[in-house]
């Protein structure tokens, strides 16, 4: 004589029921609408080898090796140039300045907040006593 328990709380009750047919199919639509598969991968078949040798260097028929060939040759070519170089030496010199500029001031600030603070402490008013 096997009787059937209730379970102990309300919870253990709610874990124990099984969703309906019909709202799994819910959740597998509602899946695969969140979260698409990917598509299939091909498998390997051999054909797509990388070059060797000097093929892996100088690769004009792939675009990335194209567009870094042409910037790199841009930049070379700037800065073999003796006009940018002046340039750039100039707008370094121009940044550093300013920033020692701005750090002069900040310690300027930094030491009258000081003196002020000081001068506050030194000349405060004693509070009388009633």
């Amino acid at each position: 004589m096997s009787q059937h328990h209730p379970p102990h709380d309300m919870y253990s009750a709610q874990y124990a029921q099984q969703p309906s047919p019909h709202a799994q199919q819910q959740y597998a639509a509602y899946q695969a609408q969140q979260y698409p598969a990917y598509p299939a991968q091909q498998p390997y078949d051999g054909m797509c080898v990388s070059p060797t040798g000097l093929q892996s260097w100088v690769n004009f028929r792939d675009g990335h090796y194209l567009r870094g060939f042409l910037i790199g040759a841009g930049v070379a070519v700037l800065l073999t140039n003796p006009r940018v170089q002046q340039a750039a030496v100039k707008g370094a010199v121009t940044l550093w300045t300013s920033a020692q500029g701005a750090v002069e001031e900040l310690k300027e600030k930094v030491q009258d907040f000081r003196a002020e603070m000081s001068h506050k402490a030194t000349h405060a008013e004693p509070d009388e006593k009633a």
